[in-house]
């Protein structure tokens, strides 16, 4: 006898408030990509201390140094932010008849972005820059804002976003979407 695979849980969280829908998409983990940048910025960590230690103490050319300690702390941003989105990123979508707001922090230090609703029109699943998310992972994170499975107009502007979710559960937050705010769904 054969058994029936049970059906995977959502990544996402969907709210319906008296006015609004609120979703929330948690950052995908991979746990190499975890594992990886937290070795990664341990030696990060070793490296720059020796570099920055090089440079105060003027040891060898300052412009050497210079040049290095810029690149390796640039590499290093990219890392802790990489690795703090897997650990604790999320989007997080607000749709009312008023406006939708698109949040995506690891830490709230970015006002989200609000959009007047009466603006907003065509909500759709949009497959396009998938294979680029796919190919890259996480690191496509730092596309945040132009990414996504997720899009709609907002005057001549497309938003997307949903970068963790596949195309099933973005159908899905469609189909939640449009049940409350059918005008802002495409046809």
């Amino acid at each position: 006898m054969s058994t029936c695979t049970k059906p995977p849980k959502m990544r996402s969280k969907i709210e319906n408030d008296f006015d609004r829908i609120t979703i929330s998409i948690p950052g995908k983990k991979n746990i190499f990509t975890i594992l990886f940048f937290s070795f990664w910025m341990f030696a990060f960590l070793k490296v720059e201390v020796l570099f920055l230690g090089k440079l105060v103490n003027g040891e060898e050319p300052i412009f050497v140094n210079l040049m290095i300690s810029v690149f390796w702390t640039v590499g290093g941003i990219f890392a802790v932010s990489t690795f703090l989105w897997m650990i604790i990123g999320e989007e997080k979508i607000t749709i009312s008849n008023q406006f939708v707001s698109i949040e995506r922090n690891f830490v709230s230090l970015i006002k989200p972005k609000r959009y007047m609703a009466e603006n907003v029109k065509n909500f759709r699943v949009s497959l396009e820059d998938v294979t680029y998310l796919k190919q890259f992972g996480n690191i496509g994170k730092l596309n945040r804002g132009k990414k996504g499975l997720i899009a709609f107009d907002y005057w001549n502007k497309t938003i997307k976003f949903g970068t963790s979710i596949d195309e099933a559960e973005a159908n899905m937050i469609l189909a939640s979407i449009k049940s409350r705010f059918r005008h802002l769904v495409k046809k």
